[in-house]
């Protein structure tokens, strides 16, 4: 169904290109892999420590930044 030229809302266009499709998937697959065996070999050479202090320090950053920032209606 078409309401004015446009396609309702939770309606999708048909799959123009099946290997756009095909694409899709494989890209979905690859990058999760690459992610996991990236990160594994990539935990044996940087520290936890090094972790922690790269998530708490944007933390810290980001609290201090709201403390100063007004809101604005």
């Amino acid at each position: 169904m078409k309401l004015d030229g446009e396609y309702l809302v939770g309606r999708q266009k048909p799959v123009e290109n099946p290997m756009g499709v095909v694409g899709g998937i494989i890209g979905q697959a690859l990058c999760p892999s690459a992610t996991v065996f990236g990160g594994k070999s990539l935990a044996t050479q940087i520290s936890e420590r090094f972790i922690a202090l790269s998530g708490i320090i944007p933390f810290i950053i980001f609290g201090v930044q709201s403390v100063f920032l007004t809101i604005e209606s």
